[in-house]
């Protein structure tokens, strides 16, 4: 089950690399976690090396971890102003206001560093276009394999409806497929994309409270993410 999914195995990789930069760099078990914010849904951590000046190596962490499809807003507090790096996509960002709010999507998350770090390990790791990416007008979500394409569902957890939204360039059939913590199929739709973005409404109402794998197919794409049905 672990392997079908898919999600899974991208958490698998992304907890080595944190694991790997916790034995490599020191601030990453660092005490020092002043600032922080792990309340609510968005969330902060800031790592604070000992003795900080403006030549040490620190850390932020921002995460959304809210559900609806909007994107938010997070004070992220950096340590200081000028370049800072962001470890799994290796953009930089020139900090000039340290409070300056950053706009996440849900599901996505960025660890910054005020050093450039060597690259992850793992290829394909970058952090964005996840579960509940929402493409804007002037930006397209691009799967592992370099397919155009992205899938949200919403609302997650759900009690009665879902709404799928399946986004890319492929036109044709599409396969959506519910899944069991067993591996049993106990849904299935399949329906004709024409559209770059087509909206569908799965009703789960019949479906008993739970974890469950919503499969999605479109041409060569499959994505598989986790729907909790309440």
């Amino acid at each position: 089950q672990m392997l079908f999914d898919t999600n899974a195995v991208k958490m698998q990789r992304f907890t080595a690399e944190i694991m790997n930069l916790r034995k490599t760099y020191p601030v990453f078990t660092t005490s020092d976690l002043g600032g922080s914010n792990l309340d609510g849904l968005l969330k902060r951590l800031k790592l604070t090396s000992p003795g900080s000046g403006t030549t040490d190596f620190n850390v932020i962490a921002i995460a959304n971890f809210q559900t609806t499809p909007t994107p938010a807003s997070i004070d992220p507090q950096f340590h200081t102003t000028g370049t800072w790096y962001e470890y799994f996509n290796r953009d930089s960002l020139n900090v000039t206001n340290v409070n300056a709010a950053i706009s996440l999507l849900p599901g996505e998350f960025r660890l910054y560093t005020s050093k450039r770090l060597a690259s992850p390990r793992a290829s394909r790791l970058t952090p964005y276009w996840r579960v509940n990416s929402v493409p804007t007008a002037n930006e397209s979500p691009v799967a592992d394999g370099g397919v155009s394409a992205s899938v949200i569902a919403f609302p997650n957890p759900s009690a009665n409806e879902v709404l799928i939204d399946v986004y890319g360039s492929h036109v044709g059939q599409v396969s959506i497929r519910l899944i069991d913590l067993n591996g049993r199929e106990v849904g299935l739709r399949l329906f004709d994309k024409r559209e770059q973005l087509e909206r569908v409404r799965l009703d789960v109402s019949g479906l008993g409270a739970g974890m469950y794998y919503l499969h999605v197919a479109q041409g060569a794409h499959a994505e598989v993410l986790t729907l909790v049905k309440q």
